[in-house]
């Protein structure tokens, strides 16, 4: 039986290499000059009998060996998808759970331009988290984490502005602490708008290795025209003062930048500044570039114009020696080079985010109530967590043979949800296009036959294209030429 090119194999061609890689398995591979020579004659149609006639030396055995290995290369039937969707009992046992995201206030001392508080309904109510919510659910986190023998997870801290209730993230450290098992390692973040980190804070953070995402939108100009106190005027002063705090006490930290259209356009002159900053310490300051859907840009910027200023800052980096990295301009494309695929983020079953209130949801930015910190092991047998946990690569369709299907998995389901009807697809993946009939039937996309999924892709792409996914697709391809060509 012959072998042929898997359909599901895709490239990225500059001229200083080619990337490979499977759009269903993950798998990439950079080639150069004769191997690219090889690649483009199984393009042609070319026979491997017939390319070992023309080719010669002793690499071209050992690169085929190679495409093949990677599934490139196939012969009859290609191998189904590596990622798997999980089954209703690993869900229910609770095993997809692994990240903990306590929303401790929803306070801030803030008034952020285009904070995601201004347009919700269920983040916006200046509740603040008491300890019997926060402790239970730090021990329903606990007992699943142990029960399913869950070795690294994380505890994230968030706001509002999460350190205006410091006493409660001081007391949760040291009861998780007391309680956890030597054997589970726990990688503990908090969000933070910086205003409020002084000296003892810091030390604080830097002794219970908490590390820091700060949120600083620029140089100062830039900054304070977005994160603003009540009065208006900007905090970018006093968030470079408190980052010496931080910098003293060696604590570990990124910034955090929403790439908005202003942002971007002076991405470079914010790198200068780190880069000065960290001449003040003995250790790199990363900084993490963030492109959310949902930011009301001005619309004077292009996607072309938005990749090309992000592209342009993360070279001016690597010159300045200022390390950037991920967030969720990188993140689809971090996916590739891990080869971690399958879901987008853990808003798809593996984070539960409590609310003041005890509300549990899949993530700060997704309005989804799963169920309360009274009811913990309730969630787990819930339908709408169930298709959040099954919210995987091949199983959502409008995102079927996509080019970067396995790596962006669908995309930041805030993002899409704020821009499209649930309904579309978008979401759960299971109930797009279905017919009444099957409908009726209680009939999920994995039981359409092959043609009628076709059939419902193919309607669905034409009757509902969504703006998250050229931009995402077109950012990958950049990086990857940046980064690996």
């Amino acid at each position: 039986m012959a072998y042929y090119l898997s359909k599901h194999l895709h490239e990225i061609a500059t001229d200083h290499g080619t990337l490979l890689y499977h759009s269903k398995n993950g798998n990439n591979l950079v080639i150069h000059e004769g191997a690219v020579e090889v690649y483009q004659m199984l393009k042609a149609g070319t026979s491997l009998e017939k390319i070992r006639q023309e080719v010669e030396g002793d690499q071209l055995q050992e690169f085929l060996e190679h495409l093949i290995h990677k599934h490139f290369l196939v012969e009859g039937q290609e191998p189904a998808p590596a990622c798997k969707i999980p089954d209703e009992k690993y869900i229910k046992e609770g095993k997809m759970l692994e990240h903990l995201r306590l929303n401790v206030t929803e306070n801030c001392n803030l008034r952020c331009s285009y904070c995601y508080e201004r347009v919700s309904d269920v983040w916006n109510q200046k509740r603040v988290m008491d300890w019997d919510v926060a402790k239970k659910a730090i021990d329903s986190f606990l007992i699943t984490i142990q029960k399913n023998q869950k070795k690294k997870v994380s505890v994230r801290f968030f706001g509002g502005e999460p350190l205006l209730n410091w006493n409660l993230i001081e007391k949760a450290m040291d009861y998780i602490k007391d309680h956890l098992p030597d054997d589970i390692q726990v990688n503990y973040i908090i969000n933070t708008n910086g205003t409020l980190i002084d000296d003892l804070r810091a030390k604080f953070l830097a002794e219970h290795s908490i590390s820091v995402s700060l949120s600083v939108d620029g140089v100062r100009e830039i900054h304070d025209k977005f994160r603003i106190y009540p009065n208006g005027t900007g905090s970018f002063d006093v968030v470079d003062q408190n980052m010496n705090h931080l910098i003293r006490h060696k604590c570990k930290f990124n910034l955090s930048v929403v790439c908005t259209e202003q942002t971007l356009t002076r991405l470079t002159d914010f790198i200068d500044y780190i880069s000065e900053k960290q001449k003040e310490s003995d250790y790199p300051i990363p900084v993490c570039f963030n492109f959310v859907q949902i930011t009301e840009d001005e619309g004077k910027m292009s996607e072309e114009e938005k990749i090309h200023s992000l592209i342009k800052a993360l070279k001016y980096a690597d010159e300045k020696k200022v390390q950037s990295f991920g967030g969720l301009s990188h993140f689809v494309f971090e996916k590739l080079l891990h080869n971690s695929i399958g879901s987008y983020c853990g808003g798809s079953g593996s984070e539960f985010s409590v609310a003041p209130s005890g509300d549990i949801f899949p993530c700060s930015g997704l309005d989804i109530k799963l169920g309360n910190v009274d009811s913990f092991e309730k969630i787990f047998q819930s339908e709408i967590y169930k298709n959040l946990c099954q919210r995987k690569s091949g199983n959502i369709i409008r995102c079927k043979d996509c080019e970067i299907e396995c790596f962006c998995s669908g995309g930041c389901i805030a993002d899409v949800v704020s821009k499209a009807d649930q309904s579309h697809g978008y979401f759960d993946g299971y109930t797009t296009n279905l017919t009444t009939r099957q409908e009726e039937k209680g009939q999920t996309y994995s039981d359409l036959p092959e043609q009628e999924k076709g059939t419902s892709i193919k309607q669905s792409d034409e009757k509902h294209p969504h703006p998250y996914c050229e931009m995402q697709k077109k950012l990958f391809r950049k990086l990857a030429e940046y980064y690996l060509l």
